[in-house]
């Protein structure tokens, strides 16, 4: 095998990884997402200026990125994981009530 050549065509992985790793990135998101927000409103809304700091305008950065994490890799994670779950599920159901039919008597 060359580069380039893949060595998982038609390998899927279990139902129970695909629904497992589903459920930890929505756990995540929903911390991820809310969590990144108060920090950055918090250094945003400071109503003294005490959050100005150099170190916490990093923080405030790594939340934002953090943030757009969350927000816009966390579903498309979640999306791939539940596809990859339902081809797993009707690839089983297909072999279960497609395939005695399918034989010539």
């Amino acid at each position: 095998m060359g580069l380039g050549a893949s060595h998982c065509v038609g390998v899927w992985a279990p139902t129970e990884v695909s629904i497992t790793t589903m459920v930890l990135a929505i756990l995540f998101m929903i911390a991820t997402v809310p969590g990144n927000l108060m920090v950055i409103l918090a250094v945003l809304f400071d109503p003294n200026k005490n959050l100005r700091s150099p170190f916490t305008l990093l923080v405030a950065n790594l939340a934002v990125t953090d943030l757009i994490v969350g927000a816009l890799v966390e579903p498309l994670s979640i999306n791939t994981h539940y596809r990859e779950a339902q081809v797993c599920v009707f690839s089983v159901l297909h072999g279960i009530f497609a395939e005695p039919g399918s034989v010539n008597r």
